[in-house]
């Protein structure tokens, strides 16, 4: 069993010696005689320290010594305290500096907000313009349009969607910001959120040559919530997974009662996300990859405004993936 030495006063301080030497107690030629007897003890299995050996050989009397030890002890202390202050007050500064730093993020943040939020309002108002007049236009009621033309506002009409979409986009994430993202909960059959989305993805998914499976129960249980962000959290799960999806790819919708849940889940066999990268998903106006943003395009919007509707709604969620092999998107509702 291994001894425990009594940690001694002459232990707490650096190179006794030394010190002893330079207030003139002992010579250079006493501190190398104890040194070498400090030695010749060891080898025999017998410890000593310096300062016993100075006084059995009374080249120091043992007043004199502790005097010098607790002298230095005490001036290590008052160092000690010292640094401790002087760390506690750059602790106080840099936590200072910190929440200075956050109170300016969060006022520019919120400063982004009011002004995506202003802007997209703004946006809105000529692009409800553009609507009225494409509808007319393709329903000939300005005049009958050649083929050429009515290609030229399908096109027009495609671009005016997608930016729809990204205004639509940004006004949700800018309410959900400041708190006002409004949910209207009400008994709602899961078809009456989940027709519309499924019949536009089929759309899509038949234009990008992807095969999309829907398996849905024969009676629509129902459940509580809000059909128009329900509706827009589909819209959003289903366009990323036909986004990320190459041609000839499946991606699958699904919904199953369980218990007093009814599950729905969104999975695809597309390019899949890391790991490491799946929390990132979440974060507003963060895309994975560069590239890949160029590519794909998006706001960077789309997975934090269905974090917050699913939140607002109770739900629980859980995102998988891999790398090459697609990724499934689960949330739960409550039946009514």
């Amino acid at each position: 069993m291994i001894k425990k030495s009594m940690l001694k006063p002459e232990m707490l301080i650096p190179r006794l010696g030394d010190l002893l030497i330079d207030r003139g107690l002992i010579t250079h030629g006493a501190l190398e005689f104890c040194l070498k007897k400090q030695v010749k003890l060891k080898a025999k299995g017998e410890t000593k320290l310096i300062g016993q050996i100075l006084v059995e050989e009374r080249l120091i009397d043992e007043d004199t010594l502790n005097g010098i030890i607790t002298e230095q002890i005490v001036e290590l202390r008052n160092a000690l305290v010292n640094a401790n202050q002087k760390l506690e007050e750059r602790v106080r500064e840099r936590t200072n500096e910190l929440e200075n730093t956050m109170r300016k993020l969060e006022e520019l943040n919120q400063t982004k907000s009011t002004i995506l939020s202003n802007l997209s309002h703004e946006f809105m108002t000529p692009l409800n313009h553009m609507k009225g007049y494409l509808e007319l236009l393709k329903t000939d009621s300005l005049g009958r349009l050649n083929r050429e033309q009515s290609d030229a506002i399908n096109v027009i009409q495609k671009s005016y969607t997608k930016l729809e979409t990204l205004i639509t986009d940004l006004l949700q994430f800018s309410e959900a910001s400041h708190g006002n993202l409004f949910i209207l909960r009400k008994t709602i059959s899961i078809l009456e959120f989940l027709k519309t989305p499924i019949k536009s993805a089929s759309n899509l998914a038949f234009e990008r040559k992807i095969k999309l499976i829907a398996n849905l129960p024969d009676s629509a249980p129902m459940v509580i919530g809000d059909p128009e962000k329900l509706t827009s959290v589909m819209n959003q799960l289903l366009d990323n997974a036909l986004k990320f999806t190459p041609p000839g790819g499946t991606v699958t919708i699904t919904a199953e009662a369980r218990d007093n849940r009814v599950i729905i889940s969104v999975s695809d066999t597309g390019i899949g996300i890391a790991s490491d990268k799946l929390d990132e998903i979440f974060e507003p106006f963060h895309q994975l990859d560069q590239s890949t943003a160029r590519r794909y395009g998006g706001t960077g919007l789309g997975m934090a405004i269905v974090k917050r509707i699913l939140e607002e709604h109770d739900a629980k969620y859980q995102l998988s993936s891999k790398v090459n092999e697609g990724t499934s998107f689960i949330f739960e509702l409550t039946i009514a």
